[in-house]
């Protein structure tokens, strides 16, 4: 499809990423219109839902990101869909008449999570202090009333809602120390928060996409005719108004909310099925292709999520404003967090139990007692989920059990299941002694400069008394500041090993991407030279076809009669299709990640370098066409492999 660059916009942020604003055909004009329309006629059909209400002025702001965004989300298109599709599916993902975005981007979740995700970072980083700076000296009572009863491991509870305070008035009276707090972060580490925030949300439009794509396209006509007797009812009688917001609101809740499409009940109840069974799912959904496509959607690190979204609302970028699409992946990563809340049914078309997301390893949740209430019985819950509704704390974030405290347990006799468990509290019982020490510590130092400042009591009836008090008095005093001094030492010593694990993981990370580049040039080179056809003259004698490989090895891309010829060459390896990713887990089990660069979609190549970096995952690529120049070069690399492991 042709586009016609629109010489008024200036280009937009989408993920990080520029990208420049096109106009729209007049077909996609007119089913904006006819979404337009609909918008308005629920808005004003007299819905008690304030979620459904969109004022004049938010549904212009939708129509100007549609227009946008479609340029964009058109051109990624595979062969798979066309862009009318896409286009169909986003415009109707962020028309829809639904404020949650709106609800959900200022509610306790997305705040406190964002919270304990920077108090992660800076801690990591060595930053605390200067977040300090930016900090009130205390949080207001209203923000302490506001938040949920927790306690964080890690942190101090004050310090916690601070961040949160921050973060919660970050459009208004804490703008410039959330931007602040903000800059901390590492472009690096911004862009990966970028990239997960972006993949997350593409795999879910994807999935949105193909389930929009299904359907027959709808005619908008008769909606913009009801617009137009909507606006003349407006200039008459009220009673002429109030008859047809009667008749409009009749026809929703009789046609659209009795038998409502499948991709507006997959859109408004992602979240919600997300850990739900297969039967309430059928239940709900009532299509095969649309469970398969709910079941395949995760969201990896929900901290992670939430955080990113913070980061891309500071830059103004457009994923945070598209509606339910970025609605969706927010709720649906809110659902993940440990602390647990009551969810408002109403933003969905159909009702069913409460349940939570499924955030492996999940446990089914039979409430005992009325401390659990606002759970249903059945509800699934994750381990920390659990850990926090039984104890009041939530677990450490991204951290795992010492291997070495593993297996020295093992050495003692300690069965490996029990040995991972004591692993597992020794770690949990270090963050609180950390986080201990860092209060005491506090006080101490904040103790000893209040007696230093002080002055002594004068008391000439005791002369002797008062020295030997006094010298008590120093002699403890010395004892607090060296004990300050200990604990400062030691986590000077423990940001020091912490500097030196990353500079170490950045240059194996920095010589992991040079070999990487390094293979690319290399295969741009053999197909742009014209040298792909030929055989290597050593490879007959040494090389034996059919080869079985020993790592476990996975291939994308490459025509049907290329991955053909490659299973009858090599034995082992896995070759996928070359338009899709059906499950970005599979990727972590690899040893060696292999790319037939001449048949696969942009798209799915980012996708796959994406994911292949963030695991630190070997990528190689193919430099013929030809399956068994590819065979020998795969059989070759293996074995180079093999050999730099021993």
């Amino acid at each position: 499809m042709e586009y016609e660059e629109n010489r008024t916009f200036n280009g937009i942020m989408i993920g990080g990423e520029q990208s420049c604003p096109s106009k729209l055909t007049s077909a996609q004009e007119k089913k904006l219109s006819g979404l337009s329309a609909f918008s308005k006629l629920v808005s004003a059909s007299g819905d008690e839902n304030p979620l459904h209400h969109l004022t004049a002025a938010e549904i212009r702001k939708r129509e100007e990101t549609v227009r946008a965004t479609a340029h964009y989300f058109c051109e990624r298109t595979g062969k798979s869909r066309s862009a009318d599709d896409a286009f169909l599916a986003l415009a109707t993902g962020i028309m829809i008449p639904n404020r949650l975005l709106e609800e959900f981007t200022a509610s306790y979740d997305i705040l406190l999570a964002g919270a304990l995700w920077l108090l992660d970072y800076v801690d990591k980083r060595g930053l605390m202090q200067k977040l300090m700076d930016f900090l009130p000296e205390s949080a207001e009572v209203v923000i302490e009333d506001e938040a949920q009863v927790f306690e964080d491991v890690m942190y101090d509870r004050d310090l916690v809602l601070r961040v949160f305070q921050v973060i919660k008035g970050r459009k208004k009276e804490y703008k410039e120390a959330f931007r602040s707090i903000i800059g901390l972060i590492r472009e690096n580490d911004a862009e990966n928060l970028r990239a997960a925030f972006k993949s997350t949300f593409l795999d879910y439009f994807d999935r949105f996409c193909e389930i929009r794509a299904r359907l027959e396209s709808t005619d908008y006509s008769e909606w913009m005719e009801q617009t137009h007797e909507y606006e003349k009812a407006l200039a008459t009688e009220n009673a002429e108004l109030s008859a047809f917001r009667t008749h409009v609101g009749e026809y929703l809740q009789n046609d659209l909310y009795e038998n409502p499409p499948i991709d507006i009940v997959f859109l408004l109840n992602t979240a919600a099925l997300y850990c739900s069974s297969d039967e309430t799912k059928r239940l709900v959904l009532q299509n095969k292709r649309a469970i398969e496509l709910l079941s395949g959607f995760r969201v990896q690190d929900p901290f992670e999520i939430l955080a990113a979204y913070l980061v891309l609302e500071e830059e103004g970028d457009y994923l945070c404003r598209m509606g339910m699409l970025t609605a969706t992946v927010l709720t649906t990563a809110g659902f993940l967090l440990p602390w647990t809340r009551e969810y408002n049914r109403s933003i969905g078309v159909n009702q069913f139990e409460f349940t939570l997301s499924r955030y492996i390893p999940v446990y089914s949740f039979k409430p005992c007692g009325e401390g659990f209430v606002c759970l249903s019985k059945g509800a699934k819950l994750t381990e920390e989920q659990l850990f926090c509704l039984s104890t009041g704390y939530v677990l450490p974030r991204g951290r795992t059990a010492s291997r070495d405290l593993i297996a020295w347990l093992e050495k003692q006799g300690v069965p490996h299941g029990r040995a991972r468990e004591l692993a597992c509290i020794a770690m949990t019982l270090a963050c609180c002694e950390e986080r201990k020490h860092r209060e005491e510590g506090a006080a101490l130092v904040e103790t000893a400069a209040e007696e230093s400042d002080a002055e002594p009591e004068e008391d000439p009836k005791e002369p002797e008394a008062e020295s030997v008090e006094l010298l008590r008095d120093r002699i403890a005093g010395m004892n607090r500041m060296m004990k300050t001094m200990r604990i400062a030492l030691h986590e000077a010593e423990t940001k020091v090993k912490t500097a030196q694990d990353r500079l170490q993981e950045a240059e194996k990370r920095t010589e992991k991407d040079r070999m990487e580049l390094a293979n690319l040039r290399e295969s741009l080179f053999s197909l742009m030279s014209g040298n792909e056809g030929e055989h290597s003259p050593e490879t007959e004698d040494d090389i034996v076809f059919p080869y079985t490989l020993t790592l476990r090895t996975l291939a994308f891309g490459g025509v049907d009669a290329w991955r053909n010829g490659m299973q009858s060459l090599v034995r082992g390896a896995r070759f996928y299709d070359r338009d899709t990713l059906r499950n970005p887990n599979m990727l972590k089990q690899a040893d060696v990640v292999w790319l037939q660069t001449n048949a696969m979609p942009h798209s799915l190549f980012y996708h796959i370098l994406d994911i292949a970096r963030r695991e630190n995952l070997t990528v190689r690529y193919f430099s013929s066409s030809s399956a068994r120049n590819c065979a020998e070069q795969m059989v070759r690399e293996e074995m180079l492999l093999l050999r730099d492991r021993e």
